[in-house]
């Protein structure tokens, strides 16, 4: 029992020695990757290529080390850095890979966070439905864990996707409207001013109030100048809503000039899908004008950027279906290889339990000739102890017999004696005339010699007996 005690101590010990050990490494491998992590976000900004290759090497390290989450963590950057690149079906992969890592190691967050920034990359690509699914998965946990920042991004995406997918305009207020909502309670400014654009953009598309559409975008620029002036994406987006509003409102002259403005934004981004919708946009107006050579030459340049982004769209679908079908043939080869190792995992699981059978078989087999056997030899054993009990019983009963027939010859010896004796005494009285002491003698010799014959038949003799036999020998002698 002290032994076990002690044994079960050690092992305790040496488990939260494992587990202390574990955080240790864990720590010493976050900080290593952490640390990597801030080289690549200051090298994103100036040289991509040498980023891309730091990501790598924190993912090969990660990998080492079994450090999943560094695996997450790098496939998401590394998702960052292809969409600077311009490869979308790329950024995509490696965003699908960090999703599926973070959901292994149960961080919902990062895996919603992924699944959102994968519904983003497949709406700019026009992958309407396949977006949803993926903003399904990030809203069932955004709901779970009341995530509000969360919240704001998926009924963003709800917003905006409805809107390309021809939902009501009622659908589509409500998801924008509760994503402005879920921002102000996060006061996170720039957010709210995402779903200010966005519903500006959904009045905009569903013909609806011009003038609520203009009040909204103000206020979107308002925010955007006074938190992240330098936001060129979100400006651009402003004044093209903006250009689009008062276009429709036949207000030529400022749609141009907010026209010019998103031009401007997106000429510094260098972000063709923006500069192909804002050229659409301009060569509307400037017909409008009358300026049928400006409105040509923005024509052109629609066609141009149009090209640009139908080409991208192209490649990305021809590297979506290639990707699928390369996934299906995957599938089903690992389908095979699958069914053939449950297949070696049946047969190697039956003959394991034919073997276990057949030793189990021969144990009990050897534990019943074990037992047989014992209880032969204890038979055996119960026999010669019976044998020789009953031997042993005969020879003291032959001992016994043998002291008796002793004693009895003694007894035999002494009585020729003492019988010779006596008669020689009662010849003496008679010869000297002394009849009566004679007759007395003789009596008494009479009844001596018929108690010793009587107790010479007798085993056992009473102490009584015995004593008045031998007072009578007394007198006699």
């Amino acid at each position: 029992m002290k032994k076990t005690i002690i044994l079960l101590t050690i092992i305790f010990i040496n488990q939260i020695c494992f587990s202390q050990k574990n955080k240790v490494h864990d720590s010493i491998l976050k900080k290593k990757v952490d640390s990597i992590g801030n080289i690549v976000a200051d090298l994103m900004r100036k040289d991509l290529k040498a980023a891309e290759t730091m990501i790598n090497y924190s993912l090969r390290y990660s990998k080492k080390h079994n450090y999943l989450r560094g695996i997450g963590q790098a496939h998401g950057t590394l998702a960052g850095v292809y969409n600077y690149q311009g490869n979308t079906e790329k950024s995509i992969t490696s965003l699908i890979k960090s999703a599926q890592i973070y959901e292994s190691i149960e961080d919902y967050k990062l895996s919603a966070v992924a699944n959102i920034n994968i519904c983003f990359s497949l709406y700019e690509q026009s992958q309407y439905n396949e977006a949803t699914k993926y903003v399904l998965k990030a809203h069932d946990y955004a709901l779970k864990a009341n995530d509000i920042e969360e919240l704001v991004s998926t009924h963003t995406l709800f917003g905006i996707i409805g809107v390309k997918t021809k939902k009501s305009f009622e659908y589509v207020i409500k998801n924008l409207k509760k994503a402005e909502e879920f921002s102000l309670t996060k006061k996170d400014s720039i957010r709210l001013a995402g779903s200010l654009n966005l519903q500006g953009e959904a009045y905009i598309e569903y013909d609806k109030s011009y003038t609520d559409a203009i009040n909204l975008l103000n206020k979107a620029i308002y925010i955007i100048k006074k938190k992240e002036p330098k936001n060129n994406y979100n400006l651009g987006f402003s004044y093209l809503n903006l250009g689009k509003a008062y276009y429709k409102m036949k207000d030529y002259k400022a749609a141009l000039l907010y026209n010019e403005t998103s031009l401007t934004h997106y000429n510094v981004l260098k972000y063709t899908k923006g500069l192909r919708l804002a050229y659409e946009n301009r060569k509307d107006i400037l017909a409008s004008q009358g300026k049928y050579k400006q409105s040509i030459e923005a024509y052109k340049l629609f066609n141009q950027y149009n090209d640009l982004v139908f080409k991208k769209e192209q490649v990305f679908q021809l590297a979506r279906v290639r990707t699928e079908y390369e996934t299906e043939q995957i599938t089903a080869q690992k389908e095979t290889a699958e069914a053939k190792l449950k297949l070696t995992e049946t047969i190697s699981q039956q003959n394991k339990n034919y073997f276990i059978g057949a030793v189990f078989i021969g144990f009990l087999i050897l534990m019943t000739s074990v037992f047989y056997f014992k209880r032969f030899k204890a038979t055996k054993k119960l026999e010669l102890v019976t044998l020789e009990f009953n031997e042993n019983e005969k020879r003291l009963q032959l001992e016994k017999q043998l002291v008796a027939s002793k004693l009895e010859s003694l007894q035999a010896q002494m009585n020729p004696h003492f019988t010779f004796n006596a008669l020689n005494s009662i010849q003496n009285l008679v010869l000297k005339d002394r009849k009566y002491e004679a007759y007395d003698y003789l009596n008494k010799f009479s009844v001596l010699l018929r108690e010793n014959l009587n107790m010479s038949k007798k085993s056992y003799v009473s102490f009584d007996n015995e004593l008045k036999l031998i007072t009578k020998y007394l007198e006699l002698e």
